[in-house]
């Protein structure tokens, strides 16, 4: 379940929501948050074949990127408190996503998770 908008009487517009079934995102999955107390967040994802790094960003609730993290090589890191702004406190559910990349370049990118601020 994702991030979506909906318009009276239309189909939902998909915003970083949902990858199509069919489609290269759908094989870069999103693995569940581990809450490390006193440390922050686990987050991980499913590597892509050909990505040579990995962007996260954490979204929120207006859809707006809080926090861009990365490039990096793996496909795990922890997310401390202090790199989350001040405005976000503990409880806040944030969206996030990730962008597997080549050359700098985004080969895919995933459907939108949900996750608890510890």
């Amino acid at each position: 379940a994702g991030y979506r908008f909906y318009s009276a009487g239309r189909a939902p517009d998909v915003l970083r929501g949902e990858a199509p079934a069919d489609s290269a995102a759908a094989h870069l999955v999103l693995h569940a948050p581990r809450a490390l107390p006193g440390r922050g967040l686990a987050l991980s994802w499913s590597a892509v074949s050909g990505a040579e790094a990995y962007r996260v960003r954490l979204i929120g609730p207006d859809l707006s990127d809080l926090v861009v993290l990365g490039p990096q090589a793996d496909t795990a890191l922890v997310l401390r408190p202090e790199q989350l702004p001040a405005s976000v406190v503990p409880g806040s559910v944030l969206g996030w996503q990730v962008e597997a990349l080549r050359g700098g370049q985004i080969l895919t990118t995933s459907a939108t998770g949900d996750v608890r601020v510890p």
